[in-house]
């Protein structure tokens, strides 16, 4: 017991130890794009900047309500605001203010908007455009209960959960973002962030485990449900398994596997003892044609008596069984002279 104790210290100490160095990756990575910026000039779009402004007076407003605009007003307001972040924080500029059916941010005093900076010759910021309302304390408001939502309902795997999801946005925000913009190949860059960012955080949920690397083990498979079905008034048919057979191939076989022969359980067989979990009822959802020629699931609802007879027969063979999102591309299966022995 005390070796298996420090063996999963040291595997979780590891686990910690990776996790820091895709954070430092990361944070050396944005640093680097910040402060390797190439010497050229930089484009009209890059000298805009945003801001947060309050409305402090509206000067002239000439907008009306229109009878195909639904209740928005369209026209000019000539607005006096207030810039509340950034490098110009404090000063008072002017703005005009386009209301359209597109673009309505229809000001009031005290409403805070975002404005949209540009630069004149002499250097002094005026304002392009306001495109929209200053929505980001309610934004942050709902991510803040996001979080703890996730947090309560997920605990741990919630806390995780949430770094992966940082881990991810920061990587968009602080890397693909600049490295797209200083011309870097889009598809050679997303692809990079996504390997790193799935590989944080599956790291950040499962730790290093056979669910971080391996999804499940595929297998060919062989199936045959002897079942008796009926229908009922609204068209809706349920069955009984009269008899089981389920064959599943884990490993490659050499060359043919010559008069391979399957025996079909009948009945209940829950204890018989070549009984497995994947022979259950209704493992999996089937579907047939009814009398009036909608398809419609088979209800499979539970194990016929002895001596019961069937009516159909399923004879399924696949080359890919192992589940939902499990599959080893590459399967291949070869079938000849498939008979029933009585």
């Amino acid at each position: 017991m005390k070796n298996l104790q420090c063996k999963l210290t040291r595997k979780r100490w590891l686990e910690i130890g990776v996790s820091a160095l895709l954070f430092v990756l990361i944070i050396a990575w944005a640093l680097v794009l910040e402060y390797t910026e190439p010497d050229r000039e930089a484009t009209a779009a890059r000298k805009r900047f945003f801001a947060v402004a309050r409305v402090t007076d509206i000067l002239d407003d000439n907008a009306e309500t229109q009878d195909w605009t639904e209740g928005r007003r369209i026209g000019q307001q000539y607005l006096e605001v207030e810039i509340l972040n950034g490098p110009w924080k404090g000063e008072t500029l002017e703005a005009i203010n386009y209301l359209t059916i597109y673009t309505n941010v229809d000001a009031k005093i005290g409403t805070k908007i975002v404005v949209r900076l540009d630069l004149d010759d002499e250097g002094a910021p005026y304002i392009i455009s306001i495109p929209n309302y200053n929505r980001a304390p309610v934004l942050l408001g709902l991510l803040a209960i996001f979080a703890a939502l996730l947090l309560l309902i997920g605990r741990k795997k919630g806390l995780t959960a949430l770094l992966g999801l940082l881990y991810t946005l920061a990587c968009v925000w602080f890397i693909q973002v600049p490295m797209i913009l200083r011309g870097a190949q889009p598809v050679v860059v997303t692809v990079v962030l996504v390997a790193l960012t799935t590989a944080a955080s599956l790291l950040f949920l499962t730790g290093f485990s056979r669910k971080t690397t391996v999804a499940g083990q595929d297998s060919i498979a062989a199936i045959l449900l002897l079942q008796k079905r009926w229908e009922d008034k609204d068209g809706n048919i349920y069955s009984k398994r009269v008899g089981t057979m389920v064959q599943r191939y884990t490993e490659s076989s050499n060359g043919w596997v010559n008069d391979a022969t399957y025996p079909i359980l009948y009945g209940d067989i829950t204890k018989h003892p070549e009984y497995k979990p994947y022979m259950r009822i209704q493992v999996e959802e089937r579907y047939a044609l009814n009398s009036q020629g909608k398809s419609v699931p088979i209800q499979e609802v539970g194990w016929a008596a002895e001596g019961e007879l069937p009516t159909h027969i399923v004879l399924q063979f696949t080359s890919s069984h192992g589940g939902a999102y499990i599959g080893s591309p590459g399967n291949t299966m070869w079938i000849d002279n498939v008979e029933l022995i009585y």
